[in-house]
């Protein structure tokens, strides 16, 4: 039996799901160009960027989701 915390939940993390999907989109294509053009250095540059995107978007949705 679902109960209104599990909805709650559920609905959560198909959001952040959804927030993973987009940065994917965005990021294999941005990881290949840098390996190419950079190597390992610009593989870990845009890691760090998709890191940083990832905690921004996440702290707002938590920020959102709590008030």
């Amino acid at each position: 039996r679902h109960t209104r915390y599990w909805r709650d939940w559920s609905s959560d993390v198909c959001s952040s799901d959804l927030c993973h999907l987009v940065e994917l989109v965005i990021f294999v294509p941005a990881l290949i160009y840098a390996i190419q053009g950079v190597g390992v250095v610009g593989a870990a540059m845009v890691w760090v960027g998709r890191v940083a995107v990832d905690a921004i978007l996440l702290i707002g949705y938590s920020v959102r989701k709590m008030a």
